[in-house]
């Protein structure tokens, strides 16, 4: 399935900062609550009716990532997540801006060095734990934690200078939690939703910073985290758009959410879940 056709920012056209922020400020109304519940039923008809074909009962872990790779015809599951430099630094990065945002004259290589330095701390980089990223930093050597702290550094240095910040109102919130959504049929399927910076209210937007380069298969995904955001909430707390970001290449991409995009993204996840569980029949 294809995504529906939105505009292209040009980084050379306008000047950065201010084009992201007019994207993630701009006008735009968030489906009605039928577009809602039109891709809510195609999700959860696609999903019983490849429940029903499976003979295993896995439970299984949908993200933006897994229909990206299923579009591009791999499989998340070959590449088993593990911390390195370049995983973490979002998870510091993200610490470093709010840090940043509470603390006027602070900049992010010295947020950075803070979080890195105490990541147990409560500004740190998420909570603590067996596996989390805290746990990781802290057994690093410090050659090592400083090759993080570089790359935090220049992760958190693009997102910080990618938007006017003061201009940015409701005030946004920046690296929440990661939302789920849980389908409970035959196979259980828990949704993951992202966003990096979150406009709440009416006609919010979601901004998600990526890594890499924008291609066809990235685009069609960025409609899921508002696809979570209106499962959970029956449409009430869905974003009007999704400004993507991709820092290495300077592109930029606005998603105007709506019910098309939705269905379109929920027909993904079911394509996705369908793959994982022929995949589990195959290796049973």
């Amino acid at each position: 399935m294809t995504a529906p056709a939105a505009p292209t920012l040009s980084p050379m056209c306008l000047p950065r900062a201010g084009a992201l922020t007019e994207a993630l400020l701009g006008d735009g109304a968030t489906p009605s609550t039928d577009a809602v519940a039109s891709a809510r039923r195609d999700l959860e008809h696609g999903l019983t009716d490849a429940a029903g074909r499976a003979g295993a009962r896995p439970c299984l872990r949908v993200r933006a990532f897994d229909l990206v790779t299923a579009a591009g015809g791999g499989s998340s599951a070959a590449t088993p997540f593990r911390w390195t430099t370049r995983t973490a630094r979002r998870r510091v990065g993200l610490a470093a801006l709010r840090a940043c945002l509470s603390e006027p004259g602070m900049v992010p290589a010295e947020a950075v060095a803070l979080v890195v330095a105490d990541p147990a701390a409560p500004s740190g980089p998420g909570p603590a734990g067996p596996g989390s990223c805290s746990d990781w930093l802290c057994s690093l050597s410090p050659p090592a934690r400083a090759a993080v702290q570089a790359e935090s550094t220049a992760w958190a240095t693009a997102v910080w200078t990618s938007l006017e910040w003061d201009r940015v109102q409701p005030a946004p919130v920046v690296g929440a939690p990661d939302r789920w959504w849980d389908w409970r049929g035959p196979v259980r399927v828990a949704l993951q939703g992202r966003a990096d910076v979150r406009v709440p209210g009416p006609g919010g937007a979601h901004l998600v910073v990526l890594d890499g380069y924008p291609s066809a298969a990235s685009r069609q995904a960025l409609c899921f985290g508002p696809l979570v955001d209106a499962l959970r909430s029956n449409g009430a707390a869905t974003p009007a758009r999704v400004v993507a970001w991709w820092p290495e290449c300077g592109k930029a991409w606005v998603q105007q959410v709506d019910g098309a995009g939705l269905r379109a993204c929920a027909g993904q996840v079911v394509r996705v879940v369908r793959l994982a569980l022929d995949a589990t029949e195959r290796a049973g």
